[in-house]
């Protein structure tokens, strides 16, 4: 009974500590996105993209709702976000269903505690040496259309950048993601957005950053090469 009583005491003491801090913020809170990051990246290490991604995006998340992670550097918080984009692209070369992976979070996050990200990297897959969707990308699509009508609404003009691996002659590879950019632009206009789209091309010239400790493979490269970008002005 003594032993009971004590360890009632005890518990209510905890209570107290955390309840005594700033804004009703509780200490655990503090490493609760360090926890997720911890997670995100084993799962980044060992491949499960769509686990890193997942992780990552809590992660941002709760550093964009908890008062405790307001001394996070902005470009911490743009290397979480640059992952969590990168997982995004190799989960959606899986032959998986991507329903569940794709909102305007993952696909188009707007910022994270007053840092902006203006270009998203967005996994709209095509068929092989062709412009039109593959199913994935077709929900990938639906899903961007979704956002701009959502979260995007104020934007004044939105360039779409359609982007290639190195596999091909340079000219063909410029033509063909144009030709891709110009099938999300149509995609986007059948699905009722009236914001001013631009498209563009680059090809190959403009390969994504890759970080040599992250161990990506050649095909992985080349799959996160093949992307198109929506820059938000």
């Amino acid at each position: 009974m003594k032993r009971t009583y004590l360890l009632l005491i005890i518990f209510s003491f905890l209570l107290s500590l955390t309840a005594c801090q700033p804004n009703g913020v509780r200490k655990f809170n503090i490493a609760s996105w360090e926890t997720k990051l911890q997670l995100a990246d084993s799962a980044f290490q060992e491949k499960r993209w769509s686990d890193a991604n997942r992780y990552y995006n809590e992660a941002l998340d709760l550093i964009d709702n908890d008062y405790s992670s307001r001394t996070i550097y902005d470009s911490k918080i743009r290397e979480i976000h640059r992952k969590a984009s990168y997982s995004l692209m190799l989960a959606s070369e899986d032959n998986i269903s991507v329903r569940s992976l794709y909102n305007c979070s993952t696909l188009m996050r707007s910022g994270v505690r007053g840092t902006s990200f203006d270009t998203h990297l967005l996994p709209v897959q095509f068929g092989f040496n062709r412009a039109d969707f593959t199913t994935n990308g077709e929900i990938a699509a639906e899903t961007i259309a979704q956002c701009l009508n959502q979260t995007f609404r104020g934007a004044k003009y939105i360039t779409l950048v359609g982007h290639t691996d190195e596999t091909g002659p340079r000219d063909y590879n410029r033509t063909l993601s144009l030709k891709r950019a110009k099938t999300l632009k149509k995609f986007l206009r059948r699905e009722g957005i009236n914001i001013e789209l631009d498209v563009e091309g680059k090809g190959e010239d403009e390969p994504l950053y890759i970080d040599s400790s992250e161990n990506y493979t050649q095909s992985e490269i080349d799959a996160l090469n093949r992307r198109v970008e929506v820059i938000i002005q």
